[in-house]
């Protein structure tokens, strides 16, 4: 069983955030550090860990994040704890890695990537419905405590980001393990190579921070679960994007932690064809670099919303390619 970091706080936690640029060097004392541990491993092989080292590693690296506020200290907590998942350190933790390694997996794992508002949610859940799956996880937005800021200000995307990739990873453990068929409508795929490239081309993750964020990939990548299958959901041409719009505005009602996203359905805004842009090529380069096959689908999203018969045919279509692959 994973660990379940608590990321509820009081509001006015979130109002004693440090300074971005603080936030962001002592991650990237972290990062250094635990690279640096990588390299000490090497040396190790094949012998445990050195669990006592870690332990020394982990006070030292406390120190560094004591007087940061309680939601990001939370983020190190987990970084500590899927690093030392990573790594193998202790007997739970190595033996939950050796599972993570393990071929063939018990279950089949399907993830969605798309644009914003194009129905991946949507098409998740009746998709669930039709395969009988076992376990269904969503988008950890409505938890992530940096959210809402980070829309307001570049300066907390990291933060932002970092929750996103921290809890996805988790989640996707969980599913990635599970028997029988399980189902997210999202994937940490989706976060790191849509959302936060998308982000970085439109001024809205600082460049320095986007390089620590990366960092922070390249140290766990190692144990970012892949799915079987990523449905990738893109518009059929790019003159929907006013629909695309349309169907954002009207979600968007009702949930103040979105707000900041109301700026990408004004009719002057061009960023979600930028990011169905980058998902048309993500559908034809992550088979390539990541090894995960992806189901791509041209679709109308205000259809996917209205017309039952259409959904219900697209959903009809990603079984059958589902169950045809898993036969192969």
């Amino acid at each position: 069983m994973l660990s379940s970091t608590d990321y509820h706080f009081q509001k006015s936690s979130i109002n004693k955030l440090s300074k971005a640029k603080v936030f962001g060097d002592k991650l990237r004392q972290t990062l250094e550090a635990l690279s640096g541990f990588d390299k000490v491993l090497k040396t190790v092989k094949p012998s445990p860990p050195p669990i006592s080292q870690y332990r020394l590693l982990r006070r030292r690296l406390s120190g560094i994040v004591d007087r940061l506020a309680s939601p990001e200290i939370a983020l190190f907590d987990d970084l500590f704890y899927l690093y030392a998942i990573k790594a193998g350190i202790g007997e739970k933790n190595s033996k939950l890695r050796r599972r993570l390694f393990q071929s063939p997996y018990p279950g089949l794992f399907v993830g969605f990537l798309g644009p914003l508002g194009i129905g991946k949610s949507t098409v998740a859940q009746d998709l669930m419905a039709a395969l009988a799956a076992a376990v269904v996880t969503r988008e950890p937005y409505e938890n992530n405590p940096f959210l809402a800021i980070s829309q307001r200000s570049p300066d907390y995307m990291l933060r932002s980001q970092t929750y996103f990739l921290l809890t996805n990873i988790k989640s996707d453990m969980v599913t990635r393990l599970a028997s029988g068929i399980a189902i997210s409508d999202t994937s940490t795929l989706t976060d790191i190579l849509m959302w936060c490239r998308w982000y970085s081309q439109t001024g809205h993750f600082a460049k320095e921070d986007y390089r620590i964020y990366q960092r922070l990939v390249n140290l766990l990548c190692p144990i970012i679960p892949r799915p079987d299958y990523l449905v990738v959901l893109s518009l059929e041409n790019v003159g929907q994007i006013p629909l695309l719009k349309q169907g954002i505005a009207a979600r968007l009602r009702g949930q103040a932690a979105r707000d900041g996203e109301k700026v990408f359905v004004a009719s002057a805004n061009r960023d979600l064809a930028r990011q169905n842009a980058i998902v048309d090529l993500l559908a034809r380069q992550i088979p390539r670099q990541w090894g995960v096959r992806c189901l791509h689908y041209r679709i109308n999203p205000l259809r996917v919303y209205q017309d039952q018969a259409y959904r219900a045919g697209l959903v009809t279509d990603i079984k059958n390619a589902v169950i045809s692959g898993k036969k192969l």
